[in-house]
């Protein structure tokens, strides 16, 4: 059987997790959320997002892209925080 105290920590966990969302959102949308970084195939060089060539072998082919936020690793973590209280939820715990 459901715990009431489990239903009220998933419930301030859902509220977190809303919160984190909508300021991931917000920050999306001004676009103060697009600080990152992304590799350079041919060299590994590290460069910003907003670089169409990378600054050591100006090569124009990139592996992958990182968008790496304060609201992003918000987001991320509530969401993780809400999983485990969900998974008490459904336990019974």
């Amino acid at each position: 059987m459901i715990q009431d105290h489990t239903i009220d920590q998933t419930l301030i966990e859902l509220a977190r997790t809303m919160k984190a969302l909508k300021a991931l959102r917000a920050a999306r949308k001004s676009g103060t959320a697009s600080t990152g970084y992304k590799i350079c195939e041919n060299c590994s060089g590290v460069n910003h997002l907003s670089r169409n060539t990378c600054f050591n072998c100006a090569d124009t082919y990139f592996t992958c892209c990182v968008v790496a936020s304060p609201e992003h690793a918000a987001a991320t973590r509530a969401s993780m925080d809400l999983t485990r209280k969900l998974a008490d939820l459904r336990q019974g715990r």
